[in-house]
C-alpha cells in the first residue's frame, strides 16, 4: 500500500482513536480501505482508497440518544457493487459533479466532449459525476491530532490527473493536469472531508467543481417519518423568509427530462423541518431536485451571523429518532436531493448532496471555479449526528 503504515495507534494516554487497514469484500475482488475508529464509542468510518475515496460506512453516536447508528446506506461489504459504481453511493465527485449536458462544453473558446455515461434513450445522454470514482488513490498521510482541543484521527488520500486522453488514467474531454487531496477526519460524533485541488498546469486555466454523493439511511423515507430541514439561518437575523431557490429543470423533471437547469428558479420554503417527504412506503414522493442558497456565499456579514457552515438536517422519526446533519462551507451553496432510492432499488435513504456549483456548470458557469496555473481550491463538508 502506498505511503502509509498498516495501522496507527496514537499512543497518547486516553486517546481513543485508531487507524487500521481493512478490506471490503473478500478474495481477488476485495478493495483496500482505511478505517478511522473511536474505540471508546464504537464510531467508525470506512474509506475505500482503492475506489476513489468512497465513504462506504459512517457509523456515529448520537449525543442525544447515546446510540450508534449507520449514517450512510452501505454496499453491505459487496466489493462488486462498489466496482460497478452502484448508484454512486458515497462517491467523491470531481472535477465535476452532477450532469454536463450531452457531455459537451466550451471553455475559453474551445469545445470539449466528455464520456456520456448517463444514457436514457430519447431523454438524456450526459456526462455524470466526474472521473474520480473507481480510481486508486495514494495514501499520502495519516495521523492523530488534538490541536484545537478536539481529538481526532485523519487520513489524506491523493490523486493526480495527468491530462491524458487515452489509457487507464485518461480523462477524455478534460485534458488538464490537477492534483487532488482528500482529508477525512473523525472526531466524536462527526466526520469532515476537506478537498484540495491544485492546478498543475503551467500556461492554461482549467474548469473545476466538486461534490459528495452520500445516501443518508433513514428508518422510512415516506409518510410522516423523514423530514428534511434546509439551513434556515438568514444574514438579516430574521427567522422567516426565503433562503433557498428551487432550480427549475427542463420539462418532465424530476422523473424524466434532461434535469439540466433552465436559468429559472422559484422560492422554496417547504423544507423547514416540519413537512415530511410524503408518499407511501414503496413510492415515497419522488424528488431529484436542486436548490441554491440565496445568502451571499462569502460575505463577512453572513459568516458573522450564520457561522461559516451551511447546516441541513434529516429528522429520522422512523429510526432511532436522532437527527442527521449534513454541513458544508459556504462555497458549497448548492444542494441536490434525491428520494427515489426506495422506489427504484429498495434503499430507505435520502441522497442529500453538497455541491460547489450547479449541474451543468461547465456550460452555465454558476459556481464554476476556474483554476489558473498553481491556483488551489479548498473546501470542506461533512456529517454529524444530533
Amino acid at each position: 500500500m502506498p505511503g502509509a503504515a498498516s495501522a496507527i495507534n496514537c499512543g497518547i494516554p486516553g486517546f481513543p482513536f485508531t487507524i487500521t487497514d481493512e478490506k471490503l469484500g473478500s478474495g481477488a475482488d476485495a478493495l483496500g480501505m482505511k478505517v478511522l475508529s473511536n474505540t471508546a464509542t464504537g464510531e467508525r468510518v470506512e474509506i475505500i482508497w482503492e475506489s476513489g475515496g468512497n465513504t462506504e460506512r459512517v457509523r456515529l453516536r448520537s449525543p442525544t440518544t447515546g446510540l450508534l447508528r449507520d449514517v450512510l446506506q452501505t454496499n453491505n461489504n459487496n466489493a462488486t457493487a462498489v466496482r460497478l459504481n452502484q448508484h454512486y453511493a458515497g462517491n467523491i465527485l470531481l472535477p465535476f459533479a452532477n450532469r454536463i449536458r450531452n457531455g459537451t462544453y466550451n471553455f475559453f473558446g474551445r469545445a470539449y466532449l466528455l464520456p456520456r455515461n448517463e444514457n436514457t434513450p430519447g431523454v438524456r445522454s450526459d456526462a455524470l459525476h466526474g472521473f474520480l470514482f473507481n480510481r486508486t488513490l495514494a495514501v499520502r498521510d495519516a495521523g492523530c491530532t488534538n490541536a484545537t482541543g478536539v481529538p481526532s484521527v485523519y487520513v489524506t488520500l491523493g490523486y493526480r490527473f495527468d491530462g491524458s486522453q487515452q489509457g487507464s488514467s485518461a480523462t477524455p474531454g478534460w485534458p488538464f493536469k490537477l492534483d487532488t487531496a482528500l482529508t477525512y477526519a473523525l472526531s466524536a460524533g462527526s466526520l469532515s472531508i476537506i478537498t484540495r485541488a491544485t492546478s498543475l498546469e503551467t500556461s492554461q486555466a482549467l474548469p473545476w467543481f466538486n461534490g459528495w454523493h452520500p445516501y443518508f439511511a433513514v428508518g422510512s423515507v415516506a409518510q410522516a417519518r423523514a423530514r428534511v430541514e434546509l439551513d434556515s439561518c438568514r444574514s438579516d437575523k430574521s427567522t422567516t423568509g426565503v433562503q433557498w431557490s428551487h432550480i427549475t429543470m427542463g420539462e418532465g423533471a424530476p422523473r424524466a427530462g434532461d434535469l439540466i437547469p433552465t436559468g429559472e428558479a422559484t422560492p422554496w420554503t417547504r423544507f423547514d423541518g416540519s413537512t415530511p417527504i410524503g408518499g407511501d412506503e414503496e413510492r415515497p414522493s419522488y424528488m431529484d431536485d436542486e436548490f441554491k442558497s440565496t445568502l451571499a456565499q462569502k460575505a463577512l456579514s453572513t459568516a458573522a451571523v450564520c457561522g461559516p457552515y451551511i447546516r441541513h438536517r434529516i429528522h429520522d422519526a422512523g429510526g432511532d429518532k436522532s437527527t442527521i446533519v449534513l454541513w458544508a462551507d459556504r462555497q458549497h451553496a448548492v444542494t441536490q436531493i434525491f428520494t427515489g432510492s426506495q422506489e427504484l432499488w429498495g434503499w430507505s435513504a435520502i441522497a442529500l448532496e453538497p455541491m460547489s456549483a450547479l449541474a451543468d456548470a461547465y456550460n452555465n458557469g454558476d459556481g464554476l471555479t476556474v483554476l489558473w496555473p498553481g491556483e488551489t481550491f479548498e473546501g470542506i463538508f461533512g456529517t454529524a449526528i444530533e
